[in-house]
């Protein structure tokens, strides 16, 4: 019994000695100076221009809500700079379902979920949501570079 007194007491002490700390300073949070929009464009454009890639890899998990079902997927994507884009998506037990190609000038798109394909030109995307689907807005969108809309 007394082990367990022993015990207890050397728990209440660290709690003790833990919960003691030194008082932290509260600072004041500082306002930053207010940029223009195109200053900070510019800043960024600078910022990737040191970031240019000749290849680029990644990987990447989705997690959605469709019509109340929850869905994960899976996907990997290859990008050669200013020349092709390729997007693979598979859903858990790696059976691929969907799979995109982008070039500057043509779209491939294969839908195996639903059977559907679709191989055109990237100008018939162009006016797809009412942004102009240019590859460069495209690249930049999906490697997070600084991109304007007219």
């Amino acid at each position: 019994m007394t082990r367990l007194k022993l015990h207890t007491i050397l728990l209440i002490w660290i709690a003790f000695l833990a919960a003691c700390s030194p008082k932290s300073e509260v600072t004041k949070p500082v306002k930053l100076p207010s940029k223009s929009p195109k200053y900070l464009i510019k800043k960024v454009s600078e910022t990737m221009q040191e970031r240019q890639f000749d290849y680029l890899f990644t990987k990447f998990t989705v997690r959605s809500y469709i019509n109340d079902d929850k869905l994960n997927f899976k996907g990997s994507m290859r990008i050669k700079s200013d020349s092709i884009i390729w997007i693979s998506v598979t859903k858990l037990g790696g059976v691929e379902i969907l799979r995109m190609v982008l070039t500057r000038d043509s779209v491939k798109f294969i839908n195996k979920w639903d059977k559907e394909y679709f191989t055109g030109r990237l100008d018939e995307l162009k006016e797809f949501g009412g942004i102009r689907m240019e590859y460069d807005f495209i690249q930049e969108l999906l490697t997070a570079g600084p991109f304007g809309f007219d």
